[in-house]
């Protein structure tokens, strides 16, 4: 069920990039815990915080070029193995 719950939270973070949202919602799990805060050590995103059922994420919006940041999140699946 893991791949569900990555997917789900880079389909919520690119739809709220994409929509100027400060800051988003996604469903608690170590997983996306770890995953969220290396996009916070890498500079992708402002911050975190963590709560009983979710993790609320701090979008960063910097311009280089007049690009954002963060432009694509892709979740490339093959039926034997899932790659982020």
């Amino acid at each position: 069920m893991i791949q569900y719950q990555f997917s789900d939270c880079i389909a919520r973070i690119h739809v709220a990039s994409r929509k100027f949202v400060k800051s988003v919602s996604i469903t608690y799990s170590v997983y996306i815990l770890q995953f969220i805060s290396l996009l916070h050590k890498e500079g992708f995103i402002e911050g975190f915080r963590v709560y009983k059922n979710s993790i609320l994420v701090f979008l960063k919006y910097n311009l280089i070029h007049g690009k954002f940041l963060l432009r694509t999140m892709k979740v490339i699946s093959t039926p034997g193995r899932r790659q982020y």
